[in-house]
């Protein structure tokens, strides 16, 4: 989180005390506390996924001298690993027990990306 982004936070917190302080009826307490609460979570919404997603950060490697092997590329999670190894350049050994489906995600994989070498087996 940047100095920058918590002092606006700091100045929508300030300028939200200098809106509601000269009146003090029970609505415009109400009012400020709703935008201090707004604010608070505005800001969270800001500093959390740097938190979390800090040490998570999505790395383009290149795998142009890889040999791997994925099992059940034929669908779901292992045809799209199969699509993106060969996206970076991988050479995929693609291993199923439905010789068509396999070659059916192939011709899927290549009309998306050019890039690697897919190896089918069955």
């Amino acid at each position: 989180m940047t100095s920058r982004t918590f002092r606006a936070f700091l100045n929508k917190y300030k300028n939200t005390i200098m809106e509601i302080q000269p009146q003090e009826t029970t609505w415009n307490k109400i009012q400020f506390h709703l935008k201090l609460f707004r604010y608070m979570f505005e800001y969270l919404f800001q500093i959390i996924p740097r938190f979390i997603l800090g040490p998570l950060r999505y790395v383009e490697e290149d795998m142009t001298e890889k040999i791997v092997i994925v099992t059940g590329a034929n669908s779901g999670i292992g045809k799209a690993t199969v699509y993106e190894l060969a996206r970076r350049g991988a050479t995929v050994v693609m291993a199923g027990r439905n010789s068509s489906k396999l070659a059916e995600a192939e011709r899927d994989i290549r009309s998306r990306t050019t890039a690697g070498k897919l190896v089918k087996t069955s």
